[in-house]
This record gives structure tokens, C-alpha cells and sequence, in this order.
């Protein structure tokens, strides 16, 4: 393993993929970066990269006011879509007061709005398999519920679905934290619909007759440099990385062992497990998220044509990311150890120039200042 740290931590300082002398993107004044944070897509983690970037370059971040930056009222469907007038105050930074680099919150997408306050940024986004999205969504926002506790025991109805009614669903908040999240985000407008439940099968047919063209055409390339493939997530971070000329130490984030799982996962995931999820609930999440799952397609077919493109050999490389995530974690686990095992002595020799990075690594993003 310390051979591995060691090839892997001289690649991480000095190997910026096919890029080569260009640099990283983001180094140089007026490259502005902009990655809309979806809903339950792995976004929390992705941010986190964002935003350290962010710190190490004296990035000025452009935040809303509201709670986590974001640039929307996400309690409602109703709620304000807008983004603000005014942000906060992003501190030191290397532009000047008025301008901003770099945006990595929840939002809604307006295009008018972005290319005022990141003028040519380059976008990214993620999105996630609808079915894993809106069973971890459900879980997130109702207390650990399982979708068949979210649908009353899932009685089956109209077109062989789930239907019925819960005390835990909530019609309008559900309407963007469970149901086409991501479409509502990228502002289709047939998302944001409050759902009837016991008529599952008319509520799916509304959605899976309108368009989507524009976000899907958005996320295949039109709009978005990249967007992440949650369940491909390494490979997704390698192409990432390739997209921005970015380090290896850019695109590792904070994950076990050395931090805990994201937003307590691990206990929703053995609390799931206990319930497996039914063919029949499966199947009406997919059908009243039509509208996700044609933009996840899309992402999944850009995600195909990214690592086609790729300037190198990307199975090589996924490899090795996760060899140097994996060495580099378990070192900074050692080095933040007040009593190290003797037998790991000889890693204490790396741990100087790691403690910055490990420290980073092992906080919560939000205790990562970005000035």
C-alpha cells in the first residue's frame, strides 16, 4: 500500500491527465465553474469537491441567502424559483467585490441569470438512477420510511401499481424532493406536480406525455460539460477530472474510513435491508418519475460518449483512483490517530504534507470555509 500512496501521491501533484500544460481549469481569472446540486444524487459529495477547489484557489462562490446557499425555496413547489438579487458576501477572494468563480448549491436552472453572474462558466451537474433516488429521497425526508411505508403498505391499483394514502406524504414538498427532482430543477415543465397517489397510473401518464427535449438535449451536451452518473461514481469522478485538467487529490472526497457516510446512509441502508424493495414498487417509482428517468438516460448515454472520448486509458485510470482513494484515506486515518499501531510507524513520514489535505477530508463540508 505505501507503494501505492507514494506513485499515487507524485501522480496527484503533477499529473493533470490529457490536459498536460494547460492547467487545471479554474487556476486562471475569469474561468468560472458551475455545478447545479441536484437532489439525492450524490451531490453533497460532489459539492464538497467543488467548494475545496474553491477554498485552495480564493474562489469568490456565489450563494444565495437562503439556508445552504441554495438559490431556490426548496420546501415547496410553490416556492420562489428565482434566483436572488442578493448574495452573500463571499469574502476574501481573488475578484473583486461584485464579481463571482465559482456556484456549487441547490438550484433551478436560469440560464439569463447564470450567464450574469458566471459569465461562460463551464456547467456541470449529476444525476442518479430514479429508482435509487427516490427510495433514498423517501428515507431522507420522511424519517427513514421505506416507499412501501411511504405508499401505506402499497396497495396494488390502476395499471398494477402502488396507490394509496400515508400520513408521511407531504403533496407539495414531495412534488420536488421525491417526484422528478431533477426535471424540476432543469425546469421542465411538467414536473412539480402535487400527486394524487391513489391514481398512480393517470398521475404517471400526465408527465410521460409531455416534453423533456430541452433538458435532455441540456444534459447531453448542449448545456452541461459532464454530468455525474451517481452509480458510476469513481468512473464518473475520472472523467470529471479529464473534463477540467483536474489533479487526482482534486476529485477525492470525504468517504470512509476516514469520514462518515454522507447524511447517515449507513443507517437508512441497514434499516432498507431488512425490507427489500418489491417488483411493484419499483415499478411505480419509475412510472411517476418519468420525467428523471428520461434525463438519466440522457446522462447515462453522455456518460457512454465521455469515456469513448477519453484521452486515455480509462480502465487504467479508474483503477488507480481507487487505488490512491483508497491508500490515501487509510493514511490520513493513521495520521489523525493519536496513537498509530506500530506496525503503520512507517507512515508517519507521509503524514506532513497530508495533514492539510486530511484534515479537509475528514470535515464536514460546511466547516470548509470558502475564503
Amino acid at each position: 500500500m505505501r507503494l501505492v500512496l507514494a506513485c499515487a501521491a507524485a501522480a496527484a501533484a503533477a499529473d493533470l491527465g490529457p490536459c498536460g500544460a494547460r492547467g487545471r481549469y479554474g487556476e486562471a481569472p475569469n474561468e468560472t465553474l458551475f455545478y447545479l446540486k441536484t437532489i439525492k444524487t450524490a451531490s453533497s459529495s460532489l459539492r464538497f469537491l467543488f467548494l475545496r477547489f474553491a477554498r485552495a484557489e480564493r474562489l469568490a462562490a456565489l450563494r444565495g441567502r437562503r439556508a445552504g446557499g441554495q438559490f431556490f425555496d426548496a420546501a415547496t413547489a410553490k416556492g420562489d424559483t428565482r434566483w436572488p438579487a442578493e448574495f452573500e458576501d463571499p469574502g476574501e477572494s481573488r475578484s473583486p467585490p461584485g464579481a463571482f468563480d465559482v456556484a456549487f448549491d441547490h438550484s433551478t436552472w436560469d440560464a439569463a441569470a447564470l450567464d450574469r453572474y458566471l459569465p461562460r462558466a463551464r456547467k456541470f451537474a449529476s444525476s442518479r438512477d430514479v429508482v435509487a433516488r427516490a427510495v433514498s429521497a423517501i428515507a431522507y425526508f420522511h424519517r427513514d420510511a421505506t416507499p412501501d411505508e411511504y405508499f401505506g403498505g402499497c396497495r396494488i391499483v390502476e395499471g398494477g401499481l402502488c396507490g394509496g394514502w400515508s400520513r408521511l406524504q407531504h403533496a407539495e414538498k414531495d412534488a420536488v424532493h421525491v417526484w422528478n427532482s431533477v426535471a424540476w430543477q432543469l425546469r421542465a415543465r411538467a414536473a412539480a406536480r402535487p400527486l394524487d397517489f391513489r391514481r398512480p397510473a393517470a398521475e404517471a401518464a400526465a408527465p410521460a406525455a409531455a416534453g423533456v427535449s430541452e433538458a435532455v438535449g441540456a444534459v447531453r451536451g448542449a448545456v452541461f460539460d459532464f454530468v455525474v452518473v451517481a452509480e458510476r461514481y469513481d468512473a464518473s469522478l475520472v472523467l470529471l477530472r479529464s473534463k477540467l485538467c483536474w489533479r487526482w487529490l482534486d476529485v477525492v472526497g470525504p468517504e470512509p474510513p476516514l469520514a462518515p457516510a454522507p447524511q447517515d446512509a449507513s443507517r437508512r441502508a441497514s434499516h432498507r435491508a431488512a425490507a427489500p424493495l418489491r417488483n411493484v414498487t419499483a415499478r411505480t417509482l419509475v412510472a411517476l418519475n418519468v420525467l428523471d428517468g428520461r434525463i438519466h438516460a440522457a446522462a447515462r448515454d453522455a456518460f457512454d460518449a465521455a469515456r469513448r472520448d477519453y484521452g486515455g486509458n480509462f480502465d487504467r485510470d479508474v483503477a488507480f483512483f481507487r487505488a490512491y482513494k483508497f491508500a490515501l484515506l487509510v493514511t490520513c486515518v493513521i495520521c489523525r490517530a493519536r496513537a498509530p499501531p506500530r506496525a503503520l510507524a512507517a507512515y508517519a513520514e507521509l503524514c506532513g504534507d497530508a495533514r492539510p489535505t486530511c484534515r479537509d477530508l475528514a470535515a464536514h463540508e460546511s466547516r470548509i470555509p470558502t475564503e
